[in-house]
């Protein structure tokens, strides 16, 4: 199962704003002429980022009761990504196991550049309980 295809741009300010919730002082994340001394074109975005996409998205399996467990996350980064850009990306449900009165399941988001290129993939480990 696969959710819809969102596209999204990541500014400056979404890289600030996510620098300062999570504490990365890195002047790669801040400044465009520290990153473009570094040979980066512009800023680049710290490498769990992408993760942020997830706001846009209506999860067609989610659950309506239980208790929702975040067990953990693997990320892989393909392309480095950059402010300013446009990406594209959709969240596919990869695995679920149910035992006992616990869900198991596996979601996938990825992200790709305008010419369609894979970027970035994280992996959600996720477990639903129910509450019964």
């Amino acid at each position: 199962m696969k959710t819809s295809t969102e596209s999204i741009v990541f500014t400056k300010e979404d890289v600030l704003q996510y620098c300062e919730a999570i504490g990365e002082e890195n002047k790669l994340y801040t400044c465009g002429d520290y990153a473009k001394s570094h040979g980066f074109q512009t800023i680049p975005l710290p490498s769990t980022m992408p993760l942020i996409m997830y706001r846009l998205f209506t999860i067609p399996w989610e659950h309506d009761g239980g208790v929702m467990i975040h067990r953990k996350q693997e990320c892989s980064t393909f392309r480095r990504m950059f402010i300013d850009e446009e990406y594209t990306g959709d969240i596919t449900l990869t695995n679920v196991v149910s035992r006992k009165s616990y869900t198991f399941r596996e979601e996938t988001l990825s992200i790709y550049d305008k010419s369609g290129e894979l970027c970035f993939q994280g992996t959600s480990h996720l477990v639903v309980g129910d509450t019964t």
